[in-house]
């Protein structure tokens, strides 16, 4: 009877499989094995690629056939050497014992690898070995899932050793993520202002809300970085929510002390867009601050559409509908193509510095380019603005183009809050740019 329970402790029911419980009984005696015998131990841990697809689109029942078909070939392994284990989830390991060398253990993981795409199944492996990578089994466990996340993040159905860097990588991400969640409690992150202006009137037109992080031992940490990791980790949700009630809080302060009319652009990432009770946030927000939607502008990147763009473009008809305003940014520089035009529900449209930069040259192709957008845009009733403009010549061009409004250090750059404010109180010189700094 005893052996019946320890059975079901040890059994995964699905696969027949060994449980990650009876891994973690038996890694103790691996690990002691390879140090007896002076052998490698190799550990393996297979990912199913794209289980959630498949599960989604052909059902649960399809999940657990690639499953089951996936343990059916680690038991044709399973021999003296190698012992399978079902983790969990889509999730194998595969102990390989006895290995003189880090080339045997290699030929090993690549015959598995051929067996399941030999039957159609794609996995993302990962590789940790004993005693070289550490000795400590929690260590090599967890040095596996780095190296799988790193194939996943390589482009998927590969499989990866495990490097030192990468566990400095793994370790410099979850101090990063520890300081974000410490910045948002000690208001670390804070919101600067970059003006936008009237090509041909120079009248500003309002201002786009930039977030920048201080932190006390790193110092600056520029958006590039934070804002991927934010993305990776979740918490851009928490920050996203932070920046629009600053924003929508400066915006009112403006209203009310300067009778400010201009317009304050807001990015918004996908992340934010996909959270089911978006729209009602953006009411609630514009009905705490008592704001007129058409003084917001949401930016989007063209990053909304690669997911779902049914689900995208009803939610940006949404906000349309409340009265804000869409803008979409850094246009020409991803996948996007004009046909994205035709569907979004956009106001204005984002011309990427990169064509701006070389705007000048010679040769002309990338006026040209720009100048078609314009003008195309123009005519299906959208504003255009004009990002990164840094020299008199650019905007010169821009201005013969027809282009609306300029955005860059020529003119502004972005402003701590007390500028803005001295600024829209009528303080010309508090505005910072590059023809300010030279007179």
């Amino acid at each position: 009877h005893s052996k019946k329970l320890l059975d079901t402790a040890y059994i995964d029911i699905l696969t027949g499989l060994y449980n990650r419980n009876k891994f973690l009984d038996d890694i103790a005696d691996l690990t002691a094995q390879a140090q007896f015998n002076g052998t490698k131990l190799g550990l393996l841990l297979i990912d199913i690629d794209n289980m959630k697809i498949i599960n989604d689109y052909n059902g649960h029942t399809a999940g657990d056939e690639v499953l089951k078909k996936s343990a059916e070939i680690l038991k044709r392994f399973s021999k003296n050497i190698i012992k399978a284990y079902r983790f969990g989830g889509d999730e194998f390991l595969l102990a390989i014992k006895n290995c003189s060398s880090m080339d045997s253990i290699t030929n090993v993981c690549d015959t598995v690898f051929e067996s399941f795409n030999s039957e159609q199944i794609k996995f993302s492996g990962g590789i940790a070995v004993y005693p070289d990578d550490s000795e400590e089994p929690e260590d090599l466990l967890r040095f596996t899932d780095i190296a799988m996340r790193r194939a996943k993040k390589d482009g998927k159905n590969r499989i990866t050793n495990f490097k030192p860097e990468m566990q400095r990588v793994f370790i410099q991400k979850l101090n990063m993520q520890a300081k974000m969640s410490a910045a948002l409690l000690n208001s670390d992150f804070y919101l600067v202002y970059q003006p936008q202006f009237d090509i041909k009137t120079g009248d500003l037109r309002g201002f786009e809300a930039l977030m920048r992080w201080h932190d006390k031992e790193l110092g600056d940490i520029g958006p590039a970085i934070f804002i991927p990791l934010a993305e990776e980790t979740g918490m851009i949700l928490e920050i996203g929510d932070w920046v629009l009630n600053t924003a929508f809080c400066t915006l009112k302060n403006w209203q009310q002390k300067y009778s400010f009319k201009g317009i304050m652009s807001i990015n918004i990432s996908p992340m934010q867009l996909k959270q089911p009770n978006f729209i009602e946030n953006i009411r609630n927000l514009l009905i705490k601050y008592n704001l007129n939607p058409d003084a917001v502008e949401i930016e989007i990147t063209e990053g909304i559409m690669i997911e779902n763009m049914n689900e995208a473009i009803e939610k940006l008809n949404s906000l349309k509908n409340i009265g804000l305003r869409i803008s979409l940014d850094d246009f020409g520089t991803g996948y996007s193509s004009l046909s994205y035009l035709q569907v979004l529900p956009l106001n204005t449209l984002k011309i990427d510095k990169s064509f701006i930069t070389g705007i000048t040259e010679k040769n002309g192709i990338q006026a040209n380019i720009t100048n078609s957008i314009i003008t195309m845009v123009t005519k299906m009733g959208l504003q255009t603005i004009a990002e990164g403009v840094e020299k008199n010549e650019q905007l010169q061009i821009l201005k013969e183009f027809n282009c609306h409004i300029v955005q860059g250090f020529l003119r502004g750059k972005p402003m701590p809050e007390q500028n803005c404010a001295a600024y829209l109180g009528g303080k010309k010189s508090a505005l910072i740019s590059l023809e300010t700094e030279k007179s």
